[in-house]
């Protein structure tokens, strides 16, 4: 459940062994080297009843929700598996592609309430040999040729990442926090693109931190570290105004209305906005409204 990122209040579900046995389950039963829909395991997984959930069910909707652009949203039974079950067996097979386990088809997600997973895109997996071998349905394994595939590079004029074309980690290493260009190895961010997703500054720092943790191979440019230190120091520009009341005045109230722009006492204290609001300064308030009381006004 820690791969769904976009999930608040997933630390009080307790992990579930029964889900992880199952996505082992699954993987002993992919054919060599055959490209298997993601929606075939899904639907065997159904057939099977074999839960996908990376938790109690009960649990999940309780404690958890998910954000998408600073909403929250509750999980559901009605959404639980778009949300939670689906997701957390996408995210697996991304996580065994990254080990090289299986090859991956996919197509890049368009995230939002309905579909929050960054992994949503995954339709196909194929199994590796050191997948088979590691799955026990296959009894020998002969690593291929030792390849050294250079480290992504890191544009030192622009926030740019530059992969090797035949370095298959990159997509499940920046997708999460990039987009992809034109060119198939070539990936760029922005604070837009870095930031989706991201609804307060924990899940900011923390996504920031596992960018990191992904970069502790490569050299960093000057540009980067700027990037992603002015985005922390920018978070939560506005100060709290809960010391002070935004209120209304009736629109059909006249002569409310008169009163408060002609009154000079009420004026000390108030400040006139857009579409007949008005801003109340907490510490003002108990002389406006005993000011309202003076001129047959009583405001709670």
């Amino acid at each position: 459940m820690q791969l769904l990122t976009y999930l608040k209040g997933r630390h009080n579900v307790s992990r579930s062994s029964d889900a992880y046995g199952n996505y082992l389950q699954i993987g002993k039963l992919l054919p060599l080297g055959e490209w298997v829909s993601v929606d075939n395991l899904l639907d065997y997984a159904k057939y099977e009843v074999l839960p996908l959930e990376p938790g109690s069910r009960d649990a999940i909707i309780i404690y958890v929700k998910y954000e998408i652009d600073k909403a929250s949203y509750a999980i559901k039974p009605n959404n639980i598996e778009t949300v939670i079950t689906t997701p957390a067996l996408q995210a697996t097979l991304f996580l065994w592609a990254a080990l090289g386990l299986v090859d991956i088809a996919y197509n890049t997600p368009k995230i939002n309430a309905q579909t929050p997973s960054q992994y949503s895109g995954l339709k196909y997996v194929r199994l590796t040999p050191l997948g088979s071998y590691l799955f026990d349905t296959s009894n020998d394994y002969t690593p291929p040729e030792f390849k050294t595939i250079p480290n992504p590079v890191l544009s030192p004029d622009s926030l740019t990442i530059i992969a090797h074309p035949d370095d298959n980690t990159a997509p499940v290493m920046f997708g999460s926090y990039t987009s992809k260009m034109s060119s198939e190895n070539a990936y760029y961010t922005s604070y837009a693109i870095f930031m989706q997703n991201c609804s307060s500054f924990m899940q900011l720092k923390n996504k920031v931190d596992a960018f990191k943790t992904a970069l502790k191979d490569l050299e960093i440019p000057d540009n980067w570290h700027s990037f992603l230190n002015t985005m922390l120091a920018q978070a939560n520009p506005f100060k709290n105004a809960s010391t002070h009341r935004l209120i209304q005045i009736p629109a059909d109230n006249i002569n409310l209305m008169r009163l408060i722009a002609r009154d000079a006492e009420l004026k000390k204290y108030i400040i006139k906005a857009e579409e007949f609001h008005i801003v109340v300064f907490g510490k003002y308030e108990h002389y406006v409204k005993q000011r309202l009381k003076e001129l047959g006004y009583l405001w709670e």
